[in-house]
């Protein structure tokens, strides 16, 4: 038996320290901006459980014609004509868990442990909430989040493949628990799942989420909606398909969609790519709608709002044209690319880009429109029996080791008046996304 060698590096490993590098950013797309408009930039009130009203004024008032002073009648007058929305905030909770275990060593400090992961949990919380806020505003009122492919062949089939139009799986984080719905209006509960992975890189393509295990009935066309809307009638905060739509029919804050002043102008691009054409007939309708004074007064207050691949498909197309100017006669280094760091407009108003948006729309927003109703206090950690937001788990007839806490929120959104936003629906993307 040969004698230990203690002459190595190796033999001395035990002396040796673990390194490590920090993770740089959180692997997730936290993008957030659209609630943080309506959050920010439009006003905000603190309601109560009494509905709160969005008043409408959609005529002045007054009985115009000829009259005669001279022996003649005066016309019968009118007076102003008013309506009202109704909404309530929606509450909403996202579920932090931690253990004993894991508060204990994570307060052992930097000898011990790189991070304490729950202190950075409760702090992501603050972030994690508005992200949600966000993803839930692209769609309708019902907490719908994506739709399964009509290429999904069911029977358990997992992964579940999803529609590319218009979210795809980008509005789904790994860890979500979800629920399938049927997709025929109903909304029949197939049952719930979570989520294992859901690609975010997938625009025309790639669109899929791996669950832990597919509730029994999933069918291509099902719809995919946040965890805890009730089936049957699902009803979630107010998104930005049900505030600024075109539609003639359903309701709008109670009020019937067939009157003309809660529908919002729109264009129909018919699977067409967004071109000049397309832009210059929507922005004469969205002038039409509010009158040239008002539309060039509220200029400041506007901005479009859409997914990064109707940037690409206007590039492609020609629209973004690079201006090089060659003072000394000489041809700079050509970049053949536009630059995707600069502020990008459309007609001199600012185009907001994000990457959870629909990628078949364009929408065309007043901030000064934009409102939100909420409930006192919120966002906030449910009081907790421990360090004030934790609750000790119960298991039965004992208590667990796990500790559980809730940010609390509760909101809604409308606008104030639906003329003033406009979308441009049904555009296409180009080809290039389809791999």
């Amino acid at each position: 038996m040969p004698a230990p060698n203690f002459t190595t590096a190796s033999a001395d490993s035990v002396l040796m320290l673990q390194t490590y590098t920090p993770p740089k950013e959180v692997i997730e797309n936290m993008e957030s901006e659209l609630d943080r408009r309506f959050s920010t930039m439009g006003p905000q009130t603190m309601t109560s459980l009494q509905e709160f009203r969005v008043m409408l004024q959609y005529e002045y008032g007054g009985s115009f014609g000829a009259g005669s002073t001279d022996g003649g009648n005066y016309p019968t007058g009118t007076g102003g004509a008013y309506n009202e929305g109704i909404m309530t905030p929606v509450e909403i909770l996202l579920a932090i868990t931690a253990t004993d275990l894991q508060k204990r060593i994570g307060g052992s400090g930097k000898t011990v442990i790189a991070v304490n992961p729950v202190d950075k949990l409760v702090a992501d919380a603050h972030t994690k909430m508005p992200k949600k806020r966000n993803q839930s505003l692209q769609g309708f009122n019902t907490g719908q989040i994506a739709t399964v492919s009509a290429t999904y062949a069911g029977g358990g089939a997992n992964p579940i493949s999803l529609a590319t139009t218009p979210f795809g799986s980008r509005l789904i984080d790994i860890q979500d628990t979800i629920q399938f719905m049927s997709g025929d209006g109903n909304y029949t509960l197939r049952g719930s799942a979570v989520v294992i992975d859901a690609p975010k890189n997938g625009i025309g393509a790639g669109n899929q989420v791996t669950v832990d295990t597919v509730p029994p009935g999933v069918i291509a066309g099902d719809y995919v909606m946040v965890n805890n809307v009730a089936a049957g009638s699902p009803l979630f905060f107010n998104g930005i398909q049900y505030i600024v739509s075109p539609n003639t029919t359903g309701e709008y804050l109670g009020m019937d969609r067939s009157l003309s002043y809660v529908q919002s102008p729109s264009y129909n691009a018919n699977s067409s790519l967004l071109t000049l054409g397309i832009v210059e007939t929507f922005l004469a309708r969205m002038q039409q709608a509010m009158g040239n004074t008002t539309y060039n007064r509220d200029r400041p207050k506007n901005f479009w709002y859409g997914h990064n691949a109707q940037r690409a498909s206007w590039n492609q197309l020609g629209f973004a044209i690079q201006q090089i100017t060659m003072p000394t006669g000489k041809a700079p280094k050509f970049d053949g690319v536009p630059d995707t760091f600069t502020a990008e407009t459309i007609a001199g108003v600012e185009w907001l880009l994000d990457t959870v948006a629909a990628v078949d729309k364009l929408y065309f927003m007043d901030r000064s429109s934009m409102i939100r109703c909420r409930f006192n206090n919120a966002p906030q950690f449910v009081p907790g029996q421990i360090e004030g937001i934790w609750f000790q788990r119960p298991s039965g007839n004992n208590t667990s080791s796990y500790k559980d806490a809730w940010l609390y929120d509760a909101v809604n959104y409308a606008s104030r008046n639906n003329w003033t936003s406009g979308v441009c629906y049904g555009l296409s993307i180009e080809t290039s996304f389809s791999n």
